[in-house]
């Protein structure tokens, strides 16, 4: 029996024409029981069209989340709107936060949300990262980072990452936690195992760039960690069934055992490069 593919961070808009066919031949040849798309697979104006060609060219199911790429140069209300339009329109893509949980090949459940950098993990109030998110994001951008892109000086980026900000990045996070324990909660009533996607890690030990895990500069912005404490808590209360979770974001690889029942693999990416990970084996 085929298996499951996963790919993260694809960037599918900073791709050519001739890697993207090449990519869409290279899932042809593995013939998957699904394909996992782990976010970040354009930005809001081109996300939705780049799903639409997967989904002409392949016959499996297409089950994806959203990731923080997804939403530039638009809203979040509007894309997420997107993702449930092409849900209605093509039958085999599966937005997962909505679509309820897909079947995998191995046997396990899958189940999942694009999760967001919550601002927690780390120290938030003094990180010197200011993302393209809060600029690119209509729903991110504050008043107060307005009022600092119009001045020439005195542009530190810790001045820019205000209260209001930090609210709203923990008022993201809390969403995604809460979907996600509705979702593994339906999940585990079902199955034994349940593979859960996500493009941003839920955990810092899971945050991976170049061999190490974030450091407290960059963890507020890369790790949902409300997401991370919904997700240990279901599998502490349930050590007779297993969770793999899926991420990315930071575009380095690595894996960690969060509990004796808790793995999550972290994908690799490179921008212009789509690859399918190699750590699915891992999984079963």
């Amino acid at each position: 029996m085929s298996s499951p593919l996963w790919i993260t961070d694809p960037h599918l808009n900073f791709v050519s024409d001739g890697r993207r066919s090449e990519l869409l031949q290279e899932i042809h040849d593995w013939s998957p029981s699904a394909v996992l798309i782990g976010g970040d697979i354009a930005e809001a104006t081109s996300f939705d069209r780049y799903l639409r060609e997967f989904a002409t060219e392949l016959d499996c199911p297409i089950c994806f989340v959203l990731g923080n790429h997804d939403y530039y140069h638009g809203t979040i209300p509007q894309v997420r709107q997107s993702a449930r339009q092409l849900m209605q329109e093509w039958p085999q893509l599966r937005w997962l936060p909505e679509s309820g949980p897909v079947p995998l090949s191995d046997g396990s459940l899958l189940v999942g949300h694009g999760g967001w950098g919550d601002a927690r993990a780390g120290d938030f109030d003094t990180s010197t990262i200011l993302l393209n998110d809060y600029l690119a994001i209509q729903d991110l951008r504050s008043a107060q980072l307005e009022e600092l892109l119009n001045r020439e000086a005195n542009s530190d980026p810790r001045s820019v990452l205000n209260d209001w900000l930090r609210e709203r990045l923990r008022q993201l996070g809390d969403d995604a936690a809460t979907s996600l324990r509705s979702q593994v909660s339906n999940a585990l009533a079902q199955a034994e195992s349940v593979t859960v996607l996500m493009h941003v890690p839920p955990f810092r030990e899971a945050c991976w760039y170049a061999g190490k895990t974030s450091d407290d500069n960059w963890a507020p912005h890369f790790v949902c960690q409300a997401a991370g404490v919904v997700l240990r808590e279901l599998m502490s209360a349930a050590p007779d069934q297993h969770m793999t979770v899926l991420c990315g974001h930071c575009h380095g690889e690595g894996t960690v055992d969060i509990l004796p029942n808790l793995r999550v693999l972290t994908g690799a990416a490179e921008y212009g490069a789509p690859a399918i990970q190699t750590l699915w084996p891992d999984v079963t």
